[in-house]
């Protein structure tokens, strides 16, 4: 796990990636990393919440900075804008973006915690999630999927409900790819109108 404005975080080897394979490994030595809820209240360990990390000597403030700039440099701190935690081994586990967090009826929901539950699946390649309309209880997930094979649709439905609960996807589309940028970064928010152009099938 690397930040732009300080350099590395976290790194994972083979070694703790075979106990976590959804960790970035343990912090660098001298890092400290916390995860914050929405009031700045520190979380314990295993709660995800939006991340800040320090360390002796880090930059303090972006280059030329003045009081119009809106950094992510505060208290000593650089607030990264992901959300993760600290699992109980002590890896760094990042879960996605704190502004793309959906709420389901008054349930914060992470898209990244979604997919990376749904890829777990046999032949899913790749999973992206999206807000698909209103139910009774509030905004509705659809999954848009890329297989690398053929997908037991019920059975992925079926696992999503069990592991997910309210959480699951109410939808599911079949497409041959996602939308990324240049840098293969997914575009969240072209996502929609993405999956209705380009979607193979609906279940």
């Amino acid at each position: 796990y690397s930040l732009a404005e300080i350099g590395l975080v976290s790194m994972a080897t083979p070694a703790t990636l075979a106990l976590d394979p959804r960790g970035a490994g343990p912090l660098m030595d001298d890092v400290r990393f916390e995860a914050l809820d929405s009031e700045g209240h520190v979380l314990p360990r295993g709660v995800a919440g939006e991340v800040r990390v320090r360390f002796d000597g880090m930059p303090a403030s972006y280059y030329a900075s003045d009081e119009t700039d809106s950094s992510r440099f505060r208290d000593g701190w650089l607030h990264s804008g992901d959300l993760g935690f600290l699992s109980a081994q002590g890896f760094v586990r990042i879960e996605g973006r704190v502004d793309e967090i959906i709420n389901l009826g008054g349930r914060k929901v992470a898209p990244r915690y979604v997919e990376s539950m749904l890829e777990e699946f046999p032949g899913v390649r790749e999973a992206a999630v999206f807000v698909s309309g209103e139910g009774i209880a509030g905004q509705r997930l659809a999954a848009a999927i890329v297989p690398s094979a053929t997908v037991d649709w019920k059975g992925l439905a079926r696992l999503a409900e069990r592991n997910l609960d309210v959480r699951a996807p109410s939808s599911y589309f079949e497409l041959e790819t996602l939308p990324r940028n240049a840098m293969g970064k997914l575009l969240r928010a072209g996502l929609p109108a993405w999956v209705a152009a380009h979607a193979k099938s609906r279940t």
